[in-house]
């Protein structure tokens, strides 16, 4: 096994990096490891004027969720670059 690679710190949920990254890994919901709109949308906010990198992994989940952090994207006023892991 090598161990001179180095691998990511990726949360298993939704995360909201101060670089701009979001992830967007699980089911969106609320509860357990779910991607809780209620703790992205406020972070996604405060990033407003910074460029956002998107990365998504998931199943799909609760459509009230869902529809918020779209929302909270498609109101970012920064570039925002979308990856599907």
């Amino acid at each position: 096994m090598r161990n001179d690679i180095a691998m990511p710190d990726i949360q298993p949920r939704g995360t909201v990096e101060e670089n701009g990254d979001v992830y967007l890994y699980g089911e969106i919901g609320e509860g357990g490891w779910a991607v809780d709109a209620n703790d992205m949308v406020p972070k996604l906010r405060t990033l407003s004027e910074t460029d956002l990198t998107v990365y998504i992994n998931s199943p799909g989940g609760d459509i009230d969720h869902g529809l918020s952090i779209y929302t909270a994207l498609a109101e970012h006023q920064g570039k925002d670059n979308h990856h599907k892991d």
